[in-house]
């Protein structure tokens, strides 16, 4: 009985960790609207809910702009808007100011395509950790960059 239960116990441990791995992930691609704008899940962590979901949209729009997000069978749109690597650094007083809280950012995420109940909460010793669903208006962003001086 003894063997069963720390069975049981392990295989318990092995899941938990494995949900802890899988909420670790970058933004993932799901779906392209078609408007220039895309639905990706991406995920956050914060001391509570709503700031963790709140830096999940702001990873979100932080990977299209300077890291891409992988579209499958779209190069175009997998690319990050900004090519330059060092982009985030030599404009960082910008970018700072961009990603505040309730900064400019906001203008371009939308939660339309999100359905309810669709987070994914895990609670940590220190944090929350959520994914969410966040549809990111990219040609929307990516012409206030080029009103920004980004693009020549």
């Amino acid at each position: 009985m003894k063997k069963l239960f720390a069975a049981i116990v392990s295989c318990l441990v092995a899941l938990s960790s494995c949900f802890a791995q899988s909420t670790e992930t970058t933004t993932i691609f799901m779906n392209d609207n078609g408007d220039g704008s895309i639905t990706v899940r991406a995920t956050g962590s914060g001391k509570t809910k709503d700031l963790a979901i709140k830096m999940a949209r702001k990873k979100a729009v932080r990977d299209i702009i300077f890291t891409g997000v992988n579209v499958p069978g779209n190069v175009r749109l997998s690319r990050p808007l900004l090519n330059d690597m060092n982009a985030q650094t030599t404009y960082e007083d910008f970018f700072a100011s961009f990603f505040k809280d309730n900064g400019p950012y906001t203008q371009f995420i939308s939660v339309q395509d999100k359905r309810g109940n669709s987070n994914v909460v895990d609670r940590r010793q220190n944090d929350v950790v959520v994914q969410t669903t966040v549809r990111v208006l990219r040609s929307e962003l990516k012409k206030y960059l080029k009103d920004n001086n980004f693009f020549d």
